[in-house]
């Protein structure tokens, strides 16, 4: 009887303060690389960080898209606006599926996003439209990041 009683009050303690992740699921608005609104949610994604929206990046080979230059060699572009670019075209009209867990200092949520179960931060990281974030111990998103730099995408031909 007491080991039970101690069993229970363990689990208590340990599950005292942890919420149920919370889904908010719908079409996204993009507010900048790493930043979505989906049903009148502000949402951040977790473990990457992507280039400010006025940050400046400088490339070093062309930048081709659909076989024409659109940012020629050492020339400065705004990444953070590439990177929201990006994001943008990718997720609209599609439906993305958040698991919030739970909010920063500003009142975003802080969430894991899908598109038809791919995650979101991944498929931005691997681009090269972010990277992982310093303090995350995201092992798929290190080797994503890693993938991006070797293959010299998005802000990794600044590099």
């Amino acid at each position: 009887m007491k080991r039970t009683i101690l069993v229970g009050l363990a689990w208590a303690i340990i599950t005292a303060g942890t919420a149920a992740a919370e889904a908010i699921t719908g079409q996204a608005d993009v507010i900048d690389g790493n930043t979505i609104r989906v049903a009148d949610e502000s949402i951040r994604l977790l473990e990457i960080d992507a280039p400010e929206l006025d940050q400046v990046c400088v490339s070093r080979d062309d930048i081709v898209v659909d076989g024409k230059v659109v940012v020629p060699a050492g020339s400065a572009y705004r990444c953070g606006e590439v990177a929201k670019r990006y994001l943008g075209e990718w997720i609209e009209a599609k439906t993305v599926t958040c698991i919030a867990e739970g909010k920063d200092t500003e009142g975003y949520w802080l969430a894991h996003c899908t598109i038809d179960q791919f995650d979101v931060g991944l498929g931005m990281v691997m681009q090269g439209m972010a990277v992982a974030d310093r303090d995350c111990q995201c092992y798929g998103i290190r080797g994503a990041e890693q993938f991006a730099r070797k293959n010299r995408r998005g802000i990794w031909l600044s590099d």
